[in-house]
C-alpha cells in the first residue's frame, strides 16, 4: 500500500487504456521550514465524456523555500503559498500556481501544479467548496481565497485505516492509505430517483478499459456493490446526479488504479 504523500499524487504513472496521457512528477515538500538555506521554487449516464482527448501538461516541481535563521532561532515559521487574488477557469499565472500548491498542500487531488486554471484545477476547488460549505462552482471566488487561508488539511471521517469514504452530502471521495495520509475527490454520487445506497462494501471487480452498462460505457469502474462503482466517462458535478455510481474525474480514476490505494477487496464506506 502506497502512502498517499505530495509524492504519491505527483506520480500518476498509469497509462490511460483508450487516451495515454503524461502523468507529470511533482515532489512537492509542506511543512515547517528549516534552517537549511534553499529550496526549489518552483466521473452512470450517457453523456460523453468532455475530456476524452488525450492531456499535455507541463508541470514544474516546486517545493516551499527555506531561508536561514537567526543564530539564537532554531526554526522558521512556515508561511503557506496562499492566493490572494480570485481566479477561475482559463486563468494563468502566479496566483493559479498559488491557488493549485495549496489545493495539493492541503491535500486535494490535483495531478500538478501547472498554473494553468484547467479541468483539474476546477474539480479541485470544487471539491474544496465541497467540504466547507461553500457555493460550487469551481471557481476561486473571495469566499473560496478566505477560506483557504485558514483551512487544515483533509482529514477522514471514518478513522485512519486504509479505505475510500463517499460523503453522499457533500459530494465527495476520501481516499485514506492508512499511513496518514488523505486525499480528498471531487465526485457526483446517485441523483434522488437512484441514489448511491449508503453502507460498508469492498470493491469486487474492476475493469481496465471501458465497461459497457445499461445507461453507457463506464471508464475503468470499480465496483463495490452491484453495478455501482468508481468510474470516469462523463463530468462531474456539483450536486446528485448519476444512476447511482460514484462519478470521477478521469485523471483520479487512473490515479487509483495507479496508486493501488483501491485493490480488490478495498474497504468503500457510503455515508
Amino acid at each position: 500500500m502506497r502512502t498517499v504523500t505530495s509524492a504519491t499524487l505527483g506520480a500518476m504513472a498509469a497509462t490511460s487504456p483508450t487516451r495515454p496521457a503524461r502523468r507529470p512528477l511533482l515532489a512537492l515538500l509542506a511543512g515547517l521550514a528549516t534552517i537549511v538555506v534553499g529550496a526549489v521554487v518552483v466521473s452512470c449516464a450517457t453523456t460523453t465524456d468532455e475530456a476524452a482527448a488525450p492531456v499535455a501538461s507541463t508541470t514544474t516541481s516546486r517545493a516551499p523555500t527555506t531561508t536561514r535563521a537567526p543564530a539564537t532561532t532554531t526554526t522558521v515559521a512556515f508561511v503557506p503559498y496562499t492566493p490572494g487574488e480570485p481566479t477561475r477557469s482559463g486563468d494563468a499565472g502566479a496566483q493559479v500556481t498559488l491557488l493549485q500548491q495549496r489545493l495539493y498542500d492541503l491535500g486535494y487531488f490535483l495531478p500538478g501544479v501547472t498554473g494553468s486554471y484547467d479541468a483539474d484545477t476546477t474539480n479541485a476547488v470544487m471539491a474544496f467548496q465541497k467540504l466547507h460549505g461553500l457555493a460550487r462552482d469551481g471557481v476561486a471566488g473571495p469566499d473560496t481565497i478566505t477560506a483557504l487561508a485558514t483551512a487544515t488539511k483533509v482529514a477522514p471521517a471514518h478513522g485512519t485505516g486504509a479505505h475510500l469514504e463517499v460523503s453522499l452530502d457533500r459530494q465527495l471521495l476520501i481516499v485514506v492509505d492508512g499511513a496518514g495520509g488523505a486525499v480528498a475527490v471531487n465526485a457526483t454520487t446517485g441523483a434522488a430517483a437512484t441514489a448511491t445506497p449508503p453502507g460498508s462494501y469492498g470493491i469486487f471487480r474492476q475493469v481496465n478499459g471501458w465497461d459497457p452498462g445499461p445507461y453507457g460505457s463506464l471508464y475503468r469502474p470499480k465496483y463495490f456493490t452491484g453495478g455501482i462503482a468508481f468510474h470516469g466517462g462523463v463530468p462531474v458535478l456539483a450536486s446528485p446526479a448519476s444512476h447511482g455510481c460514484v462519478r470521477l474525474p478521469d485523471r483520479a480514476v487512473d490515479w487509483l488504479w495507479s496508486s493501488g490505494l483501491a485493490p480488490i477487496g478495498a474497504s468503500v464506506l457510503v455515508t
